[in-house]
C-alpha cells in the first residue's frame, strides 16, 4: 500500500517533520534579532514546499535533500549560531524525523488496509506524543552547550550512518519486500546517531569525569581539615605573641627606672621587639586576623609589601574554617606568584573586601610579569606533578559555591586579579550546611 498518499501533502510534512524538532532543539540558544518576522518566510517558504514537483536524479529522490537544505538554512536564519551548528541540529532533527517515520511504517504494516482517516489519526496522534516526550525528556540542555563543539568525532559518525541510512532508502520502494526489515533497521540507526549526537553514549567518560570529581571532593574536604588544624595552630601562636607583647609593656615601664645607659640600650631592644604588634591585624573577625596575621609575618620575612583594608565583621555568616581556607589559599596563591618577581619592588599583594548591597565582595591582586595560562577560568598549575596540585584553586572554588557565590580570575597585563563574590546571609553566626 503507498502509505505516502495516505498522509503526505507534497514535501510540506517532511518540512514540518524536521523543521519542529529543530526549533526544539534550539529553544533554549540565542534568537537572531525579529525572531517573530524571521518566522514568517520561513512558514511562507514551507507553504511553497507543497507544490514541489519530485525530483529525480537516478534511484536518489532529490526532493528530501533540497527539503532538509532549507531546514538547514532556516535554523541558521532564525538563531544566532554558526553553520556548522545548524547543520548539527539539522542532521539531529533529519534522526527525529526519520526515525518516527519509520515507527510509522512499521504500524502501518502491522494493521494492513488502512482508511486515509485511520493513517491521518494514527499519522497525528504518533508524532504529538513523540514531540512532547522529545520536548520534556531530550537533553537539549547538552546540546545548547555548543552543538557540534567537543563532539566532532560524534558528529561526523552519526551524519555517515544518516546519509547511509538516506542512500538505502532511495533503493527500497523498489524492493517492497525488503522494506520492513530496512525500516527496522533504519530506526536503530536513527536513535544511535541522535543519541551519539547528544552524548547519550558517553557512559565511560562519565563514570571517569564522576570518579575524578569524587577524588577531588575528598581532597577538597582533605585540605578543610588541614586548613583547620593550621588555624587552632596559629591561634595559640597569636596568643602568645598578644600574651609577649602584654608582658613587654610592663618591662618597658620597670626598665625606665635603671640607669640612663643600661635604660635606653634595654629600650631599645624591647622597643623592637613590640613592634611585631604592629603587624597583628584588626579586623572584627578573629579568624580572619589570625590569617592575616600569619601572613603578614610571612611577607615581610619574604620582603613582600601586603597591605589590606577589610570589613571582617561582615564575614560572621562563614564558618571559621572557610574563612581560613578561602582567605589563606588567596594569598598563599598570591605569594607564591610574587616570590617569582626578581625585582623586589614588584613583590606588592593588595587585598580589598568589603560588604556591597547585600554582597561580600574580596578582591586580590599581586604583580606577576610571567604569563599564566588559564582553562575553563582557572589557572593551570605549572607543576610537573598536575594531579596533586591546583587543590588550593579547587578549594577556594568548593567553599565560594557552598555559599553560593561565585569567583573570577584573570591577568590584567602584568596583574593577576582574583575577586570573589558571596551573598551575605542575614542570620548572622549560620553557615551553609
Amino acid at each position: 500500500m503507498n502509505y505516502y498518499a495516505l498522509i503526505l501533502l507534497g514535501q510540506l510534512n517532511f518540512y514540518l517533520e524536521m523543521l519542529i524538532p529543530v526549533l526544539m532543539l534550539l529553544r533554549r540558544r540565542e534568537r537572531r534579532s525579529y525572531f517573530f518576522l524571521r518566522l514568517l518566510p520561513v512558514a511562507a517558504v514551507g507553504a511553497g514546499l507543497a507544490f514541489m514537483p519530485a525530483i529525480a536524479i537516478g534511484p536518489f529522490g532529490l526532493n528530501y535533500l533540497i527539503v532538509s537544505a532549507i531546514v538547514f538554512l532556516a535554523a541558521w536564519f532564525l538563531f544566532n549560531i554558526s553553520p556548522l551548528n545548524a547543520l548539527f541540529y539539522t542532521i539531529a532533527a533529519f534522526a527525529v524525523q526519520h526515525g518516527l517515520w519509520d515507527i510509522l511504517f512499521v504500524i502501518f504494516e502491522a494493521i494492513g488496509t488502512l482508511t486515509q482517516a485511520a493513517a491521518l489519526a494514527i499519522y497525528f496522534s504518533l508524532y504529538l506524543v513523540a514531540y512532547i516526550l522529545f520536548f520534556l525528556f531530550f537533553p537539549v540542555s547538552d546540546l545548547k552547550q555548543g552543538g557540534v563543539k567537543g563532539r566532532g568525532l560524534q558528529f561526523a559518525v552519526s551524519g555517515f550512518i544518516l546519509a547511509f541510512v538516506y542512500i538505502i532508502a532511495s533503493f527500497v520502494p523498489w524492493i517492497s519486500e525488503w522494506n520492513i526489515l530496512y525500516r527496522l533497521y533504519a530506526l536503530v540507526c536513527c536513535v544511535f546517531a541522535l543519541g551519539l549526537q547528544c552524548g547519550l553514549f558517553e557512559h565511560t567518560k562519565l563514570k571517569e569525569r564522576t570518579r575524578r570529581l569524587e577524588q577531588d571532593k575528598f581532597m577538597l574536604e582533605e585540605l578543610l581539615i588541614r586548613e583547620q588544624k593550621k588555624y587552632a595552630i596559629t591561634k595559640d601562636t597569636i596568643d602568645l605573641i598578644n600574651v609577649k607583647c602584654h608582658d613587654l609593656k610592663h618591662q618597658i615601664t620597670a626598665l625606665r627606672t635603671m640607669g640612663e645607659e643600661e635604660r635606653e640600650k634595654s629600650l631599645k631592644e624591647v622597643e623592637k621587639a613590640v613592634m611585631i604588634y604592629g603587624n597583628i591585624a584588626k579586623t572584627g573577625n578573629e579568624t580572619l586576623d589570625i590569617v592575616l596575621t600569619e601572613k603578614s609575618f610571612l611577607c615581610e620575612s619574604y620582603g613582600i609589601r601586603f597591605t589590606y583594608m577589610i570589613e571582617g565583621e561582615t564575614l560572621s555568616f562563614m564558618a571559621p574554617a572557610d574563612i581560613s581556607s578561602l582567605f589563606g589559599n588567596a594569598l598563599d596563591n598570591a605569594i607564591e606568584s610574587v616570590m617569582k618577581e626578581a625585582d623586589a619592588e614588584k613583590r606588592v599583594i593588595k587585598l580589598n573586601a568589603s560588604s556591597k548591597r547585600g554582597y561580600f565582595a574580596v578582591h586580590v591582586e599581586n604583580y606577576c610579569t610571567e604569563k599564566v595560562r588559564f582553562k575553563d577560568g582557572r589557572p593551570v598549575t605549572n607543576k610537573p606533578d598536575k594531579n596533586n596540585h591546583g587543590f588550593g584553586v579547587k578549594s577556594m572554588y568548593f567553599i565560594a559555591e557552598k555559599y553560593g557565590g561565585t569567583i573570577t580570575m584573570r591577568q590584567v597585563d602584568c596583574l593577576v586579579c582574583l575577586d570573589i563574590l558571596l551573598p551575605v546571609r542575614q542570620e548572622e553566626g549560620l553557615a551553609p550546611a
